[in-house]
Protein backbone atom coordinates (compact mmCIF):
# COMPACT_ATOMS: atom_id res chain seq x y z
CA UNK A 1 0.00 0.00 0.00
CA UNK A 2 3.35 2.39 0.98
CA UNK A 3 4.38 1.78 -2.31
CA UNK A 4 0.86 2.12 -4.22
CA UNK A 5 0.78 5.65 -1.99
CA UNK A 6 4.02 7.47 -3.08
CA UNK A 7 3.50 6.50 -6.81
CA UNK A 8 0.03 8.09 -6.84
CA UNK A 9 1.90 11.02 -4.98
CA UNK A 10 4.48 10.47 -7.96
CA UNK A 11 2.02 10.86 -10.55
CA UNK A 12 0.07 13.74 -9.02
CA UNK A 13 3.42 15.64 -9.17
CA UNK A 14 4.55 14.94 -12.25
CA UNK A 15 1.13 16.03 -13.69
CA UNK A 16 1.30 19.30 -11.47
CA UNK A 17 4.40 20.03 -13.02
CA UNK A 18 3.48 19.21 -16.46
CA UNK A 19 0.17 21.13 -16.04
CA UNK A 20 2.38 24.02 -14.87
CA UNK A 21 4.82 24.31 -17.74
CA UNK A 22 2.18 23.41 -20.43
CA UNK A 23 0.37 26.84 -18.86
CA UNK A 24 3.70 28.51 -19.25
CA UNK A 25 4.13 27.68 -22.62
CA UNK A 26 0.72 28.87 -24.17
CA UNK A 27 1.24 32.39 -22.05
CA UNK A 28 4.82 32.22 -23.66
CA UNK A 29 3.83 31.53 -27.30
CA UNK A 30 -0.14 32.59 -27.42
CA UNK A 31 0.48 35.16 -30.26
CA UNK A 32 2.68 32.98 -32.07
CA UNK A 33 -0.52 32.58 -34.92
CA UNK A 34 -0.77 36.56 -34.85
CA UNK A 35 3.04 37.05 -34.90
CA UNK A 36 3.17 34.16 -37.96
CA UNK A 37 0.36 36.42 -39.74
CA UNK A 38 2.20 39.63 -39.19
CA UNK A 39 6.03 38.96 -39.91
CA UNK A 40 5.17 39.49 -43.96
CA UNK A 41 4.43 43.14 -43.02
CA UNK A 42 8.00 43.24 -41.71
CA UNK A 43 9.34 42.04 -44.82
CA UNK A 44 6.92 44.18 -47.09
CA UNK A 45 8.02 47.43 -45.32
CA UNK A 46 11.91 46.44 -46.34
CA UNK A 47 11.01 45.56 -50.02
CA UNK A 48 9.46 49.29 -49.61
CA UNK A 49 12.45 51.03 -48.55
CA UNK A 50 14.84 48.79 -50.30
CA UNK A 51 13.24 50.29 -54.08
CA UNK A 52 13.40 53.60 -53.11
CA UNK A 53 16.65 55.15 -54.94
CA UNK A 54 18.57 57.01 -53.04
CA UNK A 55 19.06 59.52 -55.61
CA UNK A 56 15.34 59.61 -55.97
CA UNK A 57 15.08 60.39 -52.49
CA UNK A 58 17.54 63.28 -52.26
CA UNK A 59 15.52 64.95 -54.90
CA UNK A 60 12.11 65.05 -54.48
CA UNK A 61 11.09 65.51 -50.98
CA UNK A 62 8.01 64.49 -50.92
CA UNK A 63 9.19 60.91 -51.55
CA UNK A 64 11.94 61.70 -48.67
CA UNK A 65 8.75 62.29 -45.98
CA UNK A 66 7.26 58.92 -47.60
CA UNK A 67 10.46 57.01 -47.06
CA UNK A 68 10.90 58.05 -43.49
CA UNK A 69 7.63 57.50 -42.63
CA UNK A 70 7.67 54.24 -43.76
CA UNK A 71 11.13 53.52 -41.72
CA UNK A 72 9.69 54.88 -38.78
CA UNK A 73 6.41 52.42 -39.13
CA UNK A 74 9.49 49.33 -39.96
CA UNK A 75 11.31 50.76 -36.28
CA UNK A 76 8.17 50.55 -34.33
CA UNK A 77 6.98 47.24 -36.01
CA UNK A 78 10.33 45.72 -35.35
CA UNK A 79 10.40 47.44 -31.74
CA UNK A 80 7.10 45.46 -31.03
CA UNK A 81 8.96 42.04 -32.12
CA UNK A 82 11.63 42.93 -29.64
CA UNK A 83 9.04 43.09 -26.96
CA UNK A 84 7.68 39.51 -27.96
CA UNK A 85 11.02 37.74 -28.25
CA UNK A 86 10.55 37.87 -32.18
CA UNK A 87 13.39 38.03 -33.58
CA UNK A 88 14.97 37.55 -36.99
CA UNK A 89 17.26 34.71 -38.16
CA UNK A 90 20.80 35.65 -38.58
CA UNK A 91 21.33 32.74 -41.18
CA UNK A 92 24.35 34.13 -43.52
CA UNK A 93 27.50 32.30 -43.13
CA UNK A 94 26.44 29.89 -40.65
CA UNK A 95 25.81 26.47 -40.99
CA UNK A 96 22.58 25.07 -42.46
CA UNK A 97 19.92 24.07 -39.71
CA UNK A 98 16.91 22.35 -40.85
CA UNK A 99 14.99 23.32 -37.85
CA UNK A 100 15.12 27.30 -38.66
CA UNK A 101 16.41 27.07 -42.66
CA UNK A 102 14.93 26.32 -45.33
CA UNK A 103 17.28 25.07 -48.38
CA UNK A 104 16.04 26.43 -51.59
CA UNK A 105 18.79 25.50 -53.56
CA UNK A 106 22.44 24.97 -53.88
CA UNK A 107 25.07 26.99 -55.02
CA UNK A 108 28.81 25.18 -56.53
CA UNK A 109 31.50 27.12 -54.16
CA UNK A 110 34.82 25.16 -53.30
CA UNK A 111 35.86 28.49 -50.90
CA UNK A 112 32.88 27.65 -48.68
CA UNK A 113 32.20 24.93 -46.40
CA UNK A 114 29.58 22.39 -47.50
CA UNK A 115 26.21 23.28 -46.11
CA UNK A 116 27.02 26.72 -44.91
CA UNK A 117 24.39 29.03 -45.88
CA UNK A 118 25.73 31.26 -48.58
CA UNK A 119 22.57 33.71 -49.74
CA UNK A 120 19.58 34.71 -47.57
CA UNK A 121 16.51 34.61 -49.87
CA UNK A 122 13.30 35.70 -47.31
CA UNK A 123 14.15 36.38 -43.80
CA UNK A 124 13.59 33.44 -40.68
CA UNK A 125 11.72 34.44 -37.72
CA UNK A 126 11.66 33.07 -34.45
CA UNK A 127 9.72 33.63 -31.13
CA UNK A 128 11.56 32.75 -27.87
CA UNK A 129 13.85 30.21 -30.00
CA UNK A 130 10.71 28.58 -31.26
CA UNK A 131 10.71 29.06 -35.67
CA UNK A 132 7.87 31.08 -36.66
CA UNK A 133 9.02 31.30 -40.09
CA UNK A 134 12.23 29.73 -41.45
CA UNK A 135 14.66 31.63 -43.14
CA UNK A 136 14.69 30.97 -47.00
CA UNK A 137 18.72 30.33 -48.19
CA UNK A 138 20.65 28.85 -50.31
CA UNK A 139 23.68 26.66 -49.45
CA UNK A 140 27.23 25.84 -51.08
CA UNK A 141 28.07 22.42 -51.74
CA UNK A 142 31.25 21.18 -53.44
CA UNK A 143 33.72 22.62 -50.51
CA UNK A 144 35.75 21.36 -47.86
CA UNK A 145 33.88 19.14 -45.28
CA UNK A 146 32.84 20.73 -42.29
CA UNK A 147 36.18 20.25 -39.44
CA UNK A 148 36.11 18.70 -35.83
CA UNK A 149 35.43 21.84 -34.43
CA UNK A 150 32.17 22.49 -35.61
CA UNK A 151 29.12 21.20 -34.41
CA UNK A 152 29.55 17.76 -34.28
CA UNK A 153 25.85 17.13 -34.80
CA UNK A 154 26.56 18.84 -38.25
CA UNK A 155 29.66 16.72 -39.55
CA UNK A 156 28.35 13.50 -41.77
CA UNK A 157 29.39 9.86 -40.23
CA UNK A 158 32.14 8.21 -41.99
CA UNK A 159 31.00 5.04 -43.65
CA UNK A 160 30.31 2.13 -42.01
CA UNK A 161 30.55 4.34 -38.67
CA UNK A 162 27.64 4.11 -36.21
CA UNK A 163 26.80 6.95 -34.48
CA UNK A 164 25.49 6.89 -31.19
CA UNK A 165 22.01 6.46 -30.64
CA UNK A 166 19.42 8.15 -27.88
CA UNK A 167 18.67 4.47 -26.70
CA UNK A 168 22.40 3.02 -27.11
CA UNK A 169 23.98 1.97 -23.85
CA UNK A 170 27.29 3.67 -22.78
CA UNK A 171 30.46 1.01 -23.63
CA UNK A 172 31.07 -1.19 -20.52
CA UNK A 173 28.17 -0.26 -18.52
CA UNK A 174 24.95 -2.81 -17.70
CA UNK A 175 22.27 -0.26 -17.98
CA UNK A 176 20.43 1.57 -15.33
CA UNK A 177 19.21 0.40 -12.47
CA UNK A 178 16.06 -0.10 -13.87
CA UNK A 179 17.09 -2.37 -16.91
CA UNK A 180 19.09 -5.04 -13.77
CA UNK A 181 15.79 -4.60 -12.23
CA UNK A 182 14.11 -5.76 -15.13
Amino acid sequence: MKDKALRALAEAENTRRRVETEKIEAIRYAAADFAREIVPVADNLGRALASIAPAARAKDPALETLAVGVEMTERALLAVFERFGIRRIEATGKRFDPYLHEAMFEIEDKEKTSGTVVQELEAGYVMHNRPLRPARVAIAKGGPLPTQNQDPAAIPAEAGEKKPGAYDRPAGGTGTKLDEQL
